[in-house]
C-alpha cells in the first residue's frame, strides 16, 4: 500500500487534512498499460468521533485490515487534529459538509470508482454518516459504530463540566480533559445544531445497506437509540456487542473482530 498526505477545501473554505491509503494493485495497473488503467477501485471514507481523529484506532485497525481491497481516506473533521476551524465552534452540520467535501475531493482521482463509495462512522462521525447518506446519492453503503441518533440523549457529563441549561447561558462550555489536565472551550450551538437533527426522519430516506455495531453497555449513546434507529432502515442490520462500552472496552482485538466482519460487508457492497 502507499499513502499519501492529503489536504482539500470544505464550502467554508477551510482546509480538511487527511490521508489517503492507496492499494498497490493502482500502480500495478498504471505499469500494465492503458487497458489497466481503466479500471477503478472501491473507497472506504473514514469519519473519527468527538475528540479523535484520522489517527484514530479504528482507522488504523481499518486500513491495517483492508488496505488492498479499497482506497481509503481517513481525514480530520473541522476544528480537529490538523484540519482547519476552530474546535469550539464545531457542529454536526459542519461535520456533515466536511464529508461531502471528502466524497468530492475523492471524484477528482482518476482511480477510484464512484459508484462505490462507503463510509465507516464511529459515535459522531457515525452519526455523521447517517445524515449524509440521507442526502448523498453518492454513499453506497454504511458501516457504524455507537452512532447517536438523538442526541439530545446521549449523556455527555464525561466531557462537559457544565449542565444544558448553564451551558446556553453562558453561550459556552469546557471540554475536561483526562484528570482535569486541560480544558477545550466548545460553543453551545455544538448542543443546539446536534438537538435539531432529526435522525429517525433521515434514516426514512437511506436506501443503501446499513450495518451498526452498539455495545449493551454503552453509557454514553445508549443502545436503545440504535435499536430505534434500525426500525427507520430499510436495509439496516444492528449487532448487539454483549459487554461493550462506548469505547468497546478498548479491546483491540473485539474491535479488530467487529473491523474485520464490518469491512466484508462493505466489501459485499461494493464488489
Amino acid at each position: 500500500m502507499h499513502l499519501e498526505i492529503v489536504t482539500f477545501t470544505n464550502q467554508r473554505k477551510e482546509k480538511l487534512a487527511g490521508w489517503l491509503t492507496i492499494p498497490d494493485a493502482v500502480k500495478e495497473r498504471k505499469k500494465g498499460g492503458q487497458k489497466n488503467e481503466k479500471k477503478k477501485l472501491p473507497v472506504v471514507i473514514i469519519c473519527h468521533g468527538y475528540r479523535s481523529g484520522k489517527a484514530s484506532t479504528k482507522g488504523k485497525l481499518f486500513t491495517d485490515l483492508f488496505a488492498e481491497n479499497f482506497v481509503i481516506l481517513r481525514f480530520d473533521f473541522n476544528g480537529h487534529g490538523d484540519s482547519g476551524g476552530k474546535f469550539e465552534d464545531l457542529t454536526i452540520s459542519k461535520c456533515v459538509e466536511d464529508l461531502h467535501a471528502a466524497i468530492s475531493y475523492l471524484e477528482t482521482l482518476s482511480f477510484v470508482d464512484k459508484n462505490k463509495i462507503a463510509v465507516q462512522g464511529s459515535s459522531m462521525g457515525g452519526m455523521t454518516a447517517l445524515l449524509a447518506g440521507a442526502a448523498d446519492k453518492r454513499i453506497k453503503a454504511l458501516l457504524l459504530f455507537c452512532p447517536p441518533s438523538k442526541f439530545e440523549d446521549c449523556d455527555t457529563s464525561t466531557f462537559h463540566k457544565y449542565d444544558t441549561k448553564t451551558w446556553k447561558e453562558k453561550g459556552f462550555n469546557y471540554l475536561q480533559g483526562h484528570g482535569g489536565t486541560f480544558k477545550v472551550k466548545i460553543n453551545y450551538r455544538f448542543h443546539e445544531d446536534g438537538c435539531l437533527q432529526d435522525v429517525y426522519s433521515a434514516a426514512e430516506r437511506i436506501k443503501i445497506p446499513v450495518l451498526i455495531f452498539h455495545g449493551n453497555s454503552d453509557q454514553i449513546v445508549a443502545l436503545k437509540q440504535s435499536q430505534e434507529l434500525i426500525k427507520h432502515l430499510k436495509h439496516g442490520k444492528l449487532e448487539i456487542v454483549k459487554g461493550a462500552n462506548h469505547h468497546y472496552n478498548d479491546d483491540v482485538d473485539l474491535v479488530t473482530k467487529l473491523l474485520k466482519k464490518g469491512g466484508s460487508f462493505l466489501k459485499e457492497q461494493l464488489r
